[in-house]
């Protein structure tokens, strides 16, 4: 696709005006990541502003962006900003709490400077993002470009004033598209050293313990997530569930169990699950939940 200068137009204190550099989108894709390639022409290349700085630090500099709502609800949109050395910026956007530039997420980008402008090159794997799986994966798409010494900046499509960022996404199918499987496993370890002595007197043998565990993440769907917490320690055992449904949905459900061994036979469990539901315009609210408590004993006969 090519964003030419009769279909950019600047917004800020220009708002309105046609774009006076070309820029030349291409979009593809495979079974692992989406790719966007931008060729930002610049009639005056030497007065490009590009430095390489740390992330998310790039702001003042020339850049290329884009605005991805890959659920197609009008909730959350990702935002991904590129500089013509490749420093990147991103933030997640949402309708209730706008830009959170604290949320990073992993993607790779490159960029260089050309005679007639410069160049950046995207790929955003589909394990970073959320969407539904199947066939004509549809998304909302929109493009910013960023010229710093003319302090404008350019849409595509036109936002006009008043015009939130979900009210300009553009839609855009994929034919297939499938949600990789997301398994993460962060294993801990826990090594204590303990000594006691009385007053004046020499040191205890210390008493040492370890513990080993690990946090486990697994994306049972491309809309269902489960995490779980396991610490084995024979004295206590402890299991969280976490499931979240796509907003697009305009559903939650989140289930958490937990359980504890207070002597060998003798366990106890407690567990606390929840729908929250939103109608459009509404925010999210509970629509059900429940408690349960439930203690167990071995006994031998």
């Amino acid at each position: 696709a090519r964003i030419g200068r009769s279909s950019v137009r600047t917004e800020g204190r220009l708002r309105g005006e046609h774009a006076r550099q070309q820029t030349d989108v291409w979009i593809g894709y495979d079974e692992g990541a989406i790719y966007f390639a931008f060729r930002c022409r610049d009639t005056e290349a030497s007065g490009i502003r590009t430095t390489v700085s740390r992330r998310d630090a790039v702001f003042d500099d020339d850049w290329i962006a884009l605005s991805l709502d890959s659920s197609r609800a009008g909730q959350i949109a990702y935002h991904m900003f590129v500089n013509p050395s490749g420093v990147q910026m991103d933030a997640l956007n949402s309708v209730a709490g706008g830009e959170d530039f604290a949320a990073d997420w992993v993607w790779e980008s490159a960029g260089r400077v050309a005679d007639d402008g410069y160049v950046v090159e995207i790929r955003l794997p589909l394990e970073s993002i959320r969407f539904k799986s199947g066939p004509d994966v549809r998304m909302g798409l929109l493009f910013f470009r960023r010229v710093s010494r003319l302090g404008v900046s350019w849409s595509w499509p036109e936002m006009p004033p008043g015009t939130w960022v979900f009210e300009a996404h553009v839609p855009v199918v994929f034919e297939e598209l499938r949600q990789p499987l997301l398994l993460e496993v962060i294993p801990n370890v826990t090594v204590s050293r303990t000594q006691s002595r009385d007053e004046r007197g020499a040191w205890r043998v210390p008493d040492r313990k370890g513990d080993a565990g690990a946090s486990v993440k697994y994306g049972i769907t491309s809309a269902v997530t489960l995490d779980a917490t396991v610490n084995p320690d024979f004295s206590q055992f402890f299991l969280r569930l976490i499931a979240q449904l796509d907003t697009s949905r305009r559903c939650v459900l989140g289930d958490t169990l937990a359980s504890y061994e207070l002597v060998p036979g003798t366990v106890v469990h407690a567990g606390y699950g929840s729908i929250l539901e939103a109608a459009p315009g509404d925010p999210y609210a509970a629509r059900a939940r429940a408690f349960f408590f439930k203690a167990s004993y071995l006994a031998r006969f």
